[in-house]
């Protein structure tokens, strides 16, 4: 149980120093939550819920879905992705709506549809996200045989 318990702390220490440099300094927005899903479920409350998460893809053509959770200050805020290859290639990018905060802490749910994204190659490709052209995350995915 011991060596669970510091494989799980240490799995969390890393994670959470790998998502520091990711962050850009003196951005007013803040990425809270991030996953990769098959599909998203609006409820009658406006929530959101990702059906399935998917932990990886295969070489192919793929389409998913993208839920990103945001803290932004009061104001008009721009969000867009791109998501890039192992190479370091442009794949696709995707701009979303302005986001419209009504006051500081304002948290709002990205939602972006990918359909027929190319996954050319095996390995590491990256999703970044964009606040007003600047990148504050950065999120990977592996695609394996």
């Amino acid at each position: 149980m011991r060596k669970l318990s510091i494989l799980l702390l240490l799995a969390t220490l890393g994670c959470a120093l790998a998502l520091q440099p990711s962050i850009a300094q003196g951005t007013q927005a803040q990425i809270v939550n991030h996953v990769f899903t098959t599909r998203v479920i609006r409820d009658q409350g406006g929530g959101f819920f990702a059906q399935e998460l998917i932990i990886g893809f295969q070489p192919g053509t793929a389409s998913f879905h993208t839920l990103t959770q945001v803290i932004v200050d009061q104001g008009t805020h721009e969000f867009s992705m791109k998501l890039f290859d192992p190479r370091g290639n442009e794949i696709k990018s995707m701009q979303m709506r302005p986001v419209q905060a009504q006051r500081d802490n304002w948290v709002e749910a990205l939602w972006v549809e990918w359909s027929d994204v190319r996954f050319n190659q095996t390995g590491k490709y990256r999703l970044t996200i964009y606040h007003n052209a600047q990148p504050i995350a950065n999120f990977y995915l592996i695609v394996s045989a």
